[in-house]
Formats: C-alpha cells, sequence, structure tokens
C-alpha cells in the first residue's frame, strides 16, 4: 500500500484516469492548454464554508504539508498568498462508521478550489484525490482545471495486516494507515491471534503475552492510539480474535484449556 500511495503523488493532468481509485466522473474544465492550471507558489488559504471541526482541521493540515513537499514549497512562501481552498460540508451521525457519508464534488479553476461533501469523510476523500492532482512543473507546481463527482463503489474497502504471524510496529502500522488515507481505503483489520502468537495485551489473562507473544504485542493504550490515529484519517480498525481454531498460541499460554 505505501507503494501504491508513492505511486499516486504523480499527476493525473494529462490523464484522469490516473487518479486511483478511478472517480465517478471526471471533467476538464477550459482548453486543455500544456500551461493550463492553477499555479501553487504558495500553501492555500484554507476557508470552511459552515461545519468542521479539529478533525477536519488536522486532515487539511497534513494535506497542505503534503502539498509542500510535492510542490518544493519552502518556509519563505508560507506567508505569500496562495490559492483558496473552500471547504462545505455537514456533520454525519455515522462518522467513520460503516454507511459514512463519503461523496464529494471537487473543482478546480483560475479562481480556487471548492471541495463540497456530504459528510466529514467525504472531505478526507476530496482531499485524496486532491493531493493525487498536484503536479511538479518545474520550480512549481500546478493543479489542472477539473470537476470531479465521486462516491466509493464499495462501502468496505479494506487491507488485513496479520501482526500474529509477521508482527509489525506500531510506527509500521501508522505508515500503512497513512498510505490508506491517501488510496481512499477506509477498513483495517488486524489479525491479532493465531497459531503463532497473541499480539494484543491481556489485563484477564496476562499469560498471553508473557507468554504466548514472543515479547511481541501491542497494549491496551497503544491500540487506543492505533485506533484513533486510523479514524482521524477515515480508516476504521476491525480486531480479529480467532476463535475456536487456530488457537495454538493460547494453548501455549494456558494447556489446562
Amino acid at each position: 500500500v505505501s507503494a501504491m500511495a508513492l505511486a499516486c503523488s504523480t499527476s493525473a493532468w494529462a490523464d484522469p484516469a490516473g487518479l486511483m481509485p478511478l472517480p465517478r466522473e471526471v471533467r476538464e474544465i477550459g482548453a486543455s492548454r500544456v500551461d493550463e492550471g492553477l499555479r501553487l507558489q504558495a500553501p492555500f488559504a484554507v476557508r470552511f464554508d459552515g461545519y468542521h471541526d479539529a478533525r477536519l482541521q488536522a486532515a487539511t493540515a497534513r494535506f497542505q504539508g503534503d502539498v509542500n513537499r510535492l510542490a518544493g514549497l519552502s518556509e519563505t512562501s508560507v506567508g505569500t498568498a496562495g490559492p483558496t481552498l473552500v471547504i462545505a460540508t455537514r456533520p454525519d451521525a455515522k462518522t467513520n462508521r460503516l454507511g459514512a457519508a463519503e461523496s464529494y464534488h471537487l473543482t478546480v479553476d483560475a479562481q480556487g478550489v471548492r471541495l463540497t461533501a456530504d459528510g466529514p469523510d467525504g472531505v478526507l476523500r476530496g482531499l485524496a484525490t486532491l493531493r493525487q492532482l498536484v503536479e511538479r512543473r518545474g520550480e512549481g507546481a500546478v493543479l489542472p482545471y477539473i470537476e470531479i463527482d465521486d462516491a466509493p463503489r464499495f462501502a468496505w474497502r479494506g487491507l488485513m495486516i496479520d501482526t500474529a504471524r509477521h508482527f509489525m510496529t506500531l510506527e509500521t502500522l501508522k505508515r500503512q494507515i497513512d498510505a490508506m488515507e491517501r488510496v481512499k481505503l477506509n477498513v483495517l483489520h488486524l489479525h491479532f491471534s493465531d497459531n503463532e502468537g497473541f499480539r494484543i495485551e491481556s489485563l484477564r489473562y496476562p499469560r498471553l503475552t508473557t507468554i504466548a507473544s514472543h515479547g511481541q504485542y501491542y497494549t491496551q493504550d497503544q491500540v487506543r492510539d492505533l485506533v484513533a490515529y486510523a479514524a482521524a484519517r477515515g480508516v476504521r480498525v476491525v480486531p480479529e480474535i480467532d476463535l475456536p481454531a487456530h488457537t495454538g498460541a493460547i494453548m501455549t499460554a494456558y494447556p489446562e484449556l
């Protein structure tokens, strides 16, 4: 997934089908001239039109940091007036849950960028698309004049990581979540237990980690931190404790069972 996200850092300028996943509708605005597009010579001037919260503010800050790197913007350009980015959405009772509103409408023209979404999760998906549209050109970067209507084809767009057979550090899992945000995946399925190990701390059955984890496991506080990190990026964490089969690690810790 990290490689997929890196591939998406290049632009879909000449080929909107290069966006991943392919949006539902993509329309170019105006004539297709090689020099046409919204120039990114300074960070966006972000404005929320209506609802916003700390999660959306953090998401736009991450987005702007990525754009700064993609566009090669230096710290000296921070005080310069950049293009406007207007974000309009509304609250959604199902935010970061199955059935959340994830559709969005994105317009890039000479006046700036407008992102309209049915809910906060849709804003995150729109920012992911906008991030992919950035194209480095010479000493600067541009966005194509384009209009996009998009909604996910599948409500559950998941990635499974088997931490029981191949333990991964918290930092590695967070890096994968960062990549998932960039390609609009929304479910991280974590396989926490199997014959090879039990990877999540149990306060009631401590031998599961002192004996059956080989010292490689996640504390409950680490899991809470991971869930919050993922939620901020529009990703739900689905844990799997494998029962009644695949219980070799459990039997090692509690052979009387």
